[in-house]
């Protein structure tokens, strides 16, 4: 027995389902793009004084999720990229500027700022924790 096949019905069908997996894929960029979330802004201060020359890190090993916000001379940062709604650990961090040459052409070993405690250089240690919220802008204020 010999099958007939109408090619225009086909067409028809698989222009339908390509349509509706576009218009699928399309909804769930869409949704995705629209992460809950926020940028990070604030200010470090040590011994009350403003923290300058050092990064300030925000680490979730769980989402493995990050962002590194550089201090500005009067303490303050503020990152140019949201990150998801999350708990995140905090660290300060040299510098990137940090890993320049030195003089003799050997790479310059990174320095936390002085005086600022070396627990604060990693987030496991530093014992600083922030909540990220899904709003434009979340201020954050720390006082080491």
């Amino acid at each position: 027995m010999i099958h007939v096949i109408d090619a225009s019905k086909i067409r028809k069908r698989t222009t339908a389902v390509g349509t509706l997996l576009f218009l699928g894929a399309a909804l769930a960029i869409g949704c995705s793009s629209s992460e809950s979330g926020g940028m990070v802004s604030g200010r470090v201060t040590l011994n009350g004084k403003p923290l300058t020359d050092a990064n300030v890190k925000f680490h979730n090993p769980d989402l493995g999720v990050g962002i590194t916000c550089a201090l500005n001379t009067d303490g303050t940062f503020a990152s140019d990229t949201s990150i998801p709604e999350a708990t995140y650990q905090i660290a300060i961090s040299p510098p990137n500027n940090a890993h320049q040459p030195g003089a003799t052409g050997m790479p310059v070993i990174p320095k936390l700022p002085k005086d600022l405690p070396k627990k604060y250089a990693s987030p496991d240690t530093s014992e600083l924790k922030v909540e990220v919220r899904s709003q434009p802008v979340n201020e954050f204020t720390f006082e080491l």
